[in-house]
């Protein structure tokens, strides 16, 4: 509940990159499956603590993007990373 509160807090679109927005929108689906996995009413004990960890860890990443976009926009910079490197 922690990190979806500060997520709200610190998302602001008008300061994403387009790189930024691609990464929260794949880490947005992870966390859509699951939550919908989380659902299901038939998991063991392990299955919905591994299922937990992994939703954990997503709006770990997404609060670590936001809160990245905002610093970077606080100061007047830009960040915006290649999603793919090709050499």
């Amino acid at each position: 509940a922690q990190l979806e509160d500060l997520l709200a807090l610190a998302r602001d679109d008008r300061v994403a990159t387009g790189a930024a927005s691609a990464l929260t929108d794949v880490l947005e689906a992870q966390l859509a499956t699951v939550d919908a996995a989380l659902s299901q009413p038939d998991l063991s004990a392990s299955q919905r603590a591994t299922l937990w960890g992994s939703r954990v860890d997503a709006l770990q990443q997404l609060a670590g993007i936001a809160t990245t976009q905002r610093l970077y926009a606080a100061r007047g910079q830009s960040y915006d990373a290649a999603l793919v490197t090709i050499d």
